[in-house]
């Protein structure tokens, strides 16, 4: 998981290095890029791939006694995947 094997504890370090090097600049990225999926990918893979990055970055989702720093940068990895899903859905309003 996202146990730094030395100490049983989750640091900030462990957990930036789980993630992309993309999600590092998730602001200048596309909202496909941060949803992961293609623009070609149908509202039901956007879907899936929007449920998976909620489900892997979402801060209640984390080990008990995790820090408020790896919190608060789960809570925002979360809020701009949100963000990305609805632009998605605003843009194709035919899902």
């Amino acid at each position: 998981m996202l146990m730094n094997s030395t100490e049983g504890k989750l640091t900030i370090e462990v957990f930036c290095d789980r993630i992309p090097e993309t999600w590092r600049n998730f602001r200048t990225e596309s909202n496909y890029s941060i949803l992961g999926v293609t623009p070609l990918a149908s509202p039901q893979e956007i879907k899936r791939a929007y449920l998976a990055r909620v489900q892997e970055y979402h801060p209640d989702k984390l080990p008990l006694g995790v820090g408020k720093e790896i919190r608060d940068y789960a809570n925002n990895i979360t809020k701009w995947v949100n963000l990305a899903y609805e632009q998605l859905r605003k843009y194709n309003r035919s899902w």
